[in-house]
């Protein structure tokens, strides 16, 4: 590896960055609260991050759908935001909140339907991404998974519950059985 350029700002340290398919422009979040375009390792635009609530909104992951229609942006207080490109000052944002705490990882799939997000909550998000401006809705869905992911307790637990039942539908048989062979032969007893 060769370093090619650099771009030090003392007042913010980066914490993600993700560029375009050109390879021409490169979106940054870092802890000065701002999204930074840069363009031949400039700064040619910052956009704050205001919440409604609070000021001091970090953004803390950055990440653009491979399409390049739409640039997506994760906070400390555990919202997605997304901006429409090209990045103006009317680009159309939306806020959508998911996480209860910072969000420390994000990605878009690689056909940009989905935007995945990770939380300090532990959680895993996924999000469908539909173009606005075109509708364009796909025909396939996802489908849906038949398997439900348990814990090995909780399955050694089942395992061990369905056992038991099965042992008590077996002498509950048994039991049936003996009663019918026991009425079977009182009736024939009488019948002599």
């Amino acid at each position: 590896l060769e370093r090619s350029a650099e771009n030090v700002i003392k007042s913010c340290g980066y914490t993600s960055i993700t560029i375009s398919a050109d390879g021409n422009t490169i979106y940054a979040v870092g802890s000065d609260r701002s999204l930074k375009v840069l363009e031949n390792f400039q700064v040619v635009k910052e956009i704050p991050a205001h919440g409604k609530l609070r000021d001091d909104i970090v953004y803390t992951q950055v990440t653009l759908a491979s399409s390049g229609v739409a640039l997506f942006t994760a906070t400390d207080d555990g919202c997605v935001r997304s901006y429409t490109l090209p990045l103006t000052d009317q680009s159309d944002t939306s806020i959508y909140a998911a996480h209860n705490n910072a969000i420390t990882h994000m990605c878009a799939s690689f056909d940009s339907r989905f935007l995945f997000s990770v939380g300090e909550d532990g959680c895993l998000f996924s999000y469908k991404i539909i173009d606005k401006e075109r509708s364009v809705r796909r025909e396939q869905e996802m489908d849906w998974a038949e398997e439900v992911l348990v814990s090995r307790a909780d399955l050694d637990e089942q395992t061990t519950l369905m056992a038991e039942l099965k042992l008590r539908v077996d002498e509950l048989k048994m039991a049936n059985d003996y009663q019918l062979r026991l009425k079977d032969m009182h009736y024939k007893e009488k019948s002599k």
